[in-house]
């Protein structure tokens, strides 16, 4: 048997033994997929005879890359190695400096990262006179990295959907014009210009055509439109295409992937054919069993079932939580419980989530029982750049001399206020011996820079006078209305920017819960923020918990996986549920099937019969993904519906949790009928006194103890009791 096929299944061995046309190797979670691909790559220059050389491979991630040409490096022996595997945007790269002079231009050539991007951009607007508040730079580079991510003339695609103001597609325009005149591409250029050139220099194609023989992609589900066409391009006549992925996991449409790629494969490599890895290496039986039943709901995909010779393994578990704080106590307080009985390492565990604002409890939980973690491809709560901010204006707020926290927020919205304004504010601070705060009612100059800082400067000595008075909450709230941070956030209007407000208001969440706990002060606050997230006396060579966000877990295996929030509006995300398009609730089910194929041995699943958020408390049903698993695949366990403190230990829980049949409806967790209410029928159109507008989307009970479901205009899917609030209904 050739050294290649050693150790391969059935299928794997035919998806490297078929050399004869495209091909498309179909490769479920946990199948060997870049096993499949380095073997491919051995067997064509081993047993065909092809040439290392004539060999290109493209990842998306460098890790994937370097992971590849090591493996590959362990197996050949006795030949030269594979020199053109790398991502895409590497690959690119080093083709246009190869051909530069056909592109006309200079051999080195500069690339901008999301940084200097968004530099180069803030730069153009403020030679305009351009308001950042008004006119959002983080939007026209969003709009920009998608117009590159579709079309290979990006700025026409931008006017023809209308996707920018005129303003803004000044800039985008100016933007473009700058990276030409620097000698400069960002990453979405990388592929642009490549295409450019094999479409416009014949002679270049004829060359690459010749050059690759066998052309191999890995994670082809995650491919976008231009790179679909960059494949297509460098494809010779007689040469060979391999695509590797999976349509169940691809889980990265916000980024301009295209999953009807993967879909599509045979009809745009025709002729080609497919084979399918669906044996599990990874996973347990029953682990397998619900996460084959949950993506089965998916229209979009190809029929498949995962399978393992793996043992049975323990049964999936689900426990509904009377809240977030029982939820989180919980799983830390299982996490602890598991690691003594079984003599488990922290590093065994992973907790997984939807957003990176839920983290917040999981970590406080996790503080409190001296439990280790690290945030993984992410930053712990009170470390991130937002949370930073908020905390940066409320210590200035008590601190008047804290010259740190003033230089963190003094532009954050931007003011107007230059670097060179600054650094003069300092020097003055230093001559004389007042807090850059306090130097501000000495501070000369003119034009907007000072008015600025006069402006922040009554502002918030207004706002010191009201800290001893008033609670923090309200303090933190003020601050956030009246600095315009919040503001700023929502008029950019991306998914990162959601990302945000969702984690400023966790934060604000866990100023109240300050509040009623310890009826402490602002300054109190601040105490406890600053003792309670010390990592000074942690071993960072230390076993720990693994948290991160379900796309962060892309390709990661854990023993013992925790998936929390399982609920309606927070797995599927109420973005998802909101835009009424079943793509988009598709898209989340794959991600539900990524993270339960993370877990090798044990799978939890966790939702809260009530989650309170800053202002309200959601009331969210149990998440579809739990209603779609077979009966009697998931151990089910409910808590008692009395109200419990958040300080809910492990022991109490498994004593006062009943475990539900398998077969019991559970429907009345997640749903019932519309009762017949004509004045509150789905469709109507309502105001909230604190929510705003919004429309009746379910209405349950009777009409003494009416539940609606109203989608809010600004704030999403909400549950209301309409005993307990005024609704007003908008009539046509």
């Amino acid at each position: 048997m050739a050294r290649a096929l050693e150790g391969l299944n059935p299928q794997q061995k035919k998806a490297v033994e078929q050399n004869q046309q495209n091909l498309l190797v179909v490769a479920g979670a946990g199948s060997g997929k870049t096993r499949v691909l380095t073997h491919k790559i051995v067997y064509l220059i081993e047993e065909l005879g092809i040439a290392p050389q004539n060999i290109l491979a493209m990842t998306f991630s460098n890790k994937a890359a370097s992971e590849m040409k090591a493996r590959i490096q362990g197996l050949l022996d006795g030949y030269d190695q594979p020199q053109w595997i790398g991502t895409f945007h590497s690959i690119c790269l080093r083709l246009l400096k190869e051909f530069h002079r056909e592109l006309g231009r200079h051999a080195q050539i500069t690339i901008y990262d999301d940084t200097d991007q968004l530099a180069l951009l803030k730069s153009l607007m403020k030679e305009r006179g351009y308001d950042p508040k008004q006119l959002s730079p983080k939007i026209i580079k969003y709009q920009l990295d998608q117009a590159k991510n579709h079309s290979l003339t990006p700025l026409q695609h931008l006017k023809e959907h209308s996707l920018l103001s005129p303003k803004a597609m000044e800039i985008a325009q100016a933007y473009q014009d700058s990276l030409e005149k620097n000698q400069a591409m960002d990453f979405g250029d990388l592929l642009r210009e490549t295409i450019l050139l094999l479409q416009g220099q014949a002679v270049v194609k004829k060359i690459l055509h010749q050059r690759w023989s066998r052309i191999l992609i890995d994670e082809y589900q995650d491919t976008n439109v231009i790179q679909k066409m960059l494949i297509q391009e460098l494809l010779g006549e007689k040469a060979i295409v391999c695509a590797v992925g999976d349509e169940d996991q691809a889980i990265y449409s916000w980024r301009g992937a295209r999953v009807e790629n993967m879909l599509e494969f045979e009809e745009d490599f025709s002729p080609a054919q497919t084979v399918k890895l669906d044996q599990n290496y990874r996973s347990t039986k029953q682990v397998l069993s619900v996460a084959n039943d949950v993506i089965r709901n998916n229209s979009g995909r190809r029929e498949k079932n995962l399978w393992t010779d793996n043992h049975d393994g323990q049964a999936v578990e689900f426990f509904l939580a009377e809240d977030d704080y029982q939820e989180a106590a919980f799983v830390l307080d299982k996490i602890a419980e598991l690691s003594e009985e079984f003599e488990l390492d922290l590093n065994d565990f992973c907790i997984l989530y939807r957003t990176h604002a839920q983290s917040r409890l999981l970590e406080e939980q996790a503080r409190k029982r001296n439990l280790a973690y690290k945030v993984y491809g992410g930053i712990k709560f009170y470390e991130r750049a937002e949370v930073k901010d908020v905390l940066a204006f409320l210590k200035l707020a008590i601190n008047p001399f804290d010259n740190v926290a003033f230089e963190r927020i003094i532009n954050k919205p931007a003011r107007g206020i230059g670097n060179k304004s600054i650094l003069k504010l300092k020097q003055l601070s230093v001559h004389t011996g007042l807090s850059m705060l306090e130097s501000i009612p000495k501070y000369s100059g003119s034009g907007k820079a000072i008015k600025s800082l006069g402006d922040f400067y009554l502002w918030f000595h207004r706002l010191q006078q009201e800290v001893i008075e008033k609670a923090p909450s309200e303090i933190a709230t003020q601050i956030l209305e009246q600095s315009g941070y919040l503001v700023a956030l929502e008029n950019e209007g991306s998914i990162e920017a959601d990302g945000k407000i969702e984690n400023i208001e966790e934060l604000l969440r866990s100023i109240q819960e300050f509040e009623h706990s310890s009826h402490g002060t602002l300054f109190d606050y601040m105490d406890y923020i600053s003792l309670h997230t010390s990592t000074e006396d942690l071993d960072q060579s230390a076993p720990m918990l693994t948290f991160m966000t379900i796309h962060n877990s892309k390709g990661l295996e854990f023993p013992n996986v925790f998936l929390v929030g399982m609920e309606e509006g927070i797995f599927p995300h109420q973005r998802s549920i909101e835009h009424g398009d079943p793509e988009d609730v598709e898209e989340e089910r794959r991600l539900c099937y990524v993270a339960m194929t993370r877990a090798e041995e044990r799978l939890y699943l966790t939702a809260s019969a009530r989650r309170k958020l800053y202002k309200f408390t959601q009331f969210n049903p149990v998440s579809r993904f739990i209603q779609e698993v077979g009966s009697g695949k998931i151990v089910m366990h409910q808590a008692p519906g009395s109200s419990r403190s958040a300080r809910y230990s492990l022991d109490e829980f498994e004593d006062d949790y009943a475990q539900v049949d398998p077969g019991e409806d559970w429907d009345r967790y997640t749903q019932s009928d519309d009762p017949d209410h004509a004045a509150y029928k789905p469709g109507t159109k309502v105001v909230h006194p604190n929510f705003g507008q919004g429309v009746v989307k379910r209405c349950e009970g009777n009409p003494d103890n009416l539940k609606l479901t109203i989608a809010f205009t600004r704030f999403g899917q909400k549950k209301i009791l309409l005993n307990y609030c005024e609704l007003e209904i908008v009539h046509l």
